[in-house]
């Protein structure tokens, strides 16, 4: 998997951006950097590039869709999140995301106007985007845990359920003691049944389902002692000072780490690894263009397009030679029949007419007349296999008669060979010479099927 350039889009165009690249697992490639767009894309070359959109522009919360295609979540959303939105449904891109531990699906709301502008600033600075998150959803979701990053400008707050907050620094206090009580509220059990419905055993059955079922829900949202984790940059340290202080005693953990780069190496890491609702969805969603990969795959392309036109020419010119030997057999045919049998007229196709005067037969005809040369090869290999002291000098085949010239030890020898060769009882041998040659015998010796020729 290739590097990824992460970049943290400034708030207004003329703000300065700032980036660092990480490998597949998060692993810091290239250290945080600020400056314009131009400059991070000078980075971009044969890397991802994922951009993380201010988060005070997108609206991050979660639904109850009884769908799973994630085109007609997307279509439903308007409907269920009309009511929680000021301005006109028609305005908004609604991108969906995973369920969370209540079954509710993870929704991200921005304008189109707003989304618009990010793609068209990127573009203009020569950037092509893989993903687009709201840099909140770079801040992991732990158990009962508020996780505050604290920047010069604002503060992004998600709780231990992933629901986001965004504070200025004025109401950084007042937002976190809400968020804590919240967290620390007590699971409340379903209304007690009246008195006279206590007995019903249905009704305390329901009542104990309910109870579960919250008591579940509050696990999964991670109701319990809240722990507050802050990553705070350096800038605002003296400023929020007291206010940590303050709060030590009402937590059950307070852990504080300066992030010189505002967090954005661990955010990066983040959201490789834990992505939340990609808000390049639907009309928005990236599309393979052919121009944007050419220049890499050209070379590959034209290579191939001339193998196969290389191909395809000798394949033609392989085609018509195997046209022309056609035809000068077909007329070698021809010359022949009618110089061989006089009484042979012209036809169009001499093959089959020269095939049934000179006798040859079809497969099944042959399979019927008995073993032929192939046969009695096979033979012969077969009986040479336990003889293998006698040499073959010659071999010929005529009239379905096997004649061979061999070199062996003594007649004995030779013998044995031709008792092998008609012991399977389809072919008779007959050792018709056998000379002496120094120290060893030269025979002959003629084979053929069972019962003559």
């Amino acid at each position: 998997m290739p590097e990824t350039l992460v970049i943290r889009l400034p708030d207004s165009p003329a703000a300065a951006a700032d980036w660092v690249v990480v490998d597949a697992d998060g692993t810091l490639r290239v250290a945080a950097a600020e400056g314009p767009l131009e400059t991070a894309a000078e980075l971009a070359e044969g890397r991802r590039v994922i951009a993380l959109a201010p988060a005070q522009s997108v609206l991050r919360t979660a639904a109850v869709i009884p769908l799973k295609n994630p085109a007609k979540i997307r279509q439903a959303l308007p409907f269920a999140l009309e009511e929680q939105l000021a301005g006109d449904v028609d305005d908004q891109h609604f991108a969906c995301g995973k369920r969370d531990a209540t079954g509710k699906v993870e929704v991200a709301v921005v304008t189109h106007a707003t989304l618009q502008g990010w793609q068209e600033q990127c573009a203009a600075a020569g950037l092509r985007l893989d993903g687009l998150y709201a840099e909140s959803d770079a801040l992991g979701a732990l158990p009962n845990t508020l996780t505050v990053l604290v920047g010069v400008d604002r503060s992004i707050i998600r709780d231990g359920g992933g629901l986001i907050t965004v504070a200025d620094h004025d109401s950084l206090h007042a937002t976190l003691e809400l968020l804590m009580s919240q967290e620390n509220a007590p699971v409340t059990a379903p209304a007690a049944l009246p008195s006279e419905a206590t007995a019903d055993p249905d009704a305390e059955a329901d009542a104990a389902a309910a109870e579960g079922e919250a008591a579940a829900t509050a696990e999964a949202l991670g109701a319990g002692p809240v722990n507050l984790l802050v990553y705070e940059h350096p800038a605002v340290q003296e400023r929020h000072a007291m206010l940590w202080e303050l709060l030590r005693l009402r937590v059950a953990s307070l852990d504080i780490r300066l992030v010189d780069d505002g967090g954005l190496a661990r955010m990066a890491s983040e959201i490789l690894n834990n992505p939340g609702v990609n808000l390049l969805q639907g009309v928005y969603a990236p599309k393979t263009e052919l121009a944007i990969h050419w220049p890499q795959w050209r070379l590959a392309a034209l290579l191939l397009a001339g193998f196969t036109a290389l191909f395809l020419v000798r394949q033609g010119v392989d085609l018509w030679q195997l046209s022309r030997e056609e035809q000068r057999l077909d007329t070698a045919a021809e010359q022949l029949l009618l110089a061989t049998f006089r009484d042979a007229d012209g036809t169009a196709n001499a093959w089959p007419e020269l095939r049934r005067r000179l006798g040859v037969i079809r497969a099944e005809e042959a399979a019927q007349a008995g073993p032929g040369f192939a046969e009695s090869i096979a033979a012969v290999a077969s009986a040479f296999a336990g003889t293998p002291d006698i040499e073959m000098e010659a071999l010929s085949y005529r009239d379905g008669k096997l004649d061979l010239q061999l070199l062996a030890p003594n007649v004995a020898r030779l013998d044995q060979l031709r008792q092998k060769i008609v012991a399977p009882g389809e072919f008779a041998a007959e050792i018709q010479s056998a000379n002496p040659d120094d120290d060893k015998i030269k025979g002959r010796m003629k084979i053929e099927a069972a019962g003559g020729a």
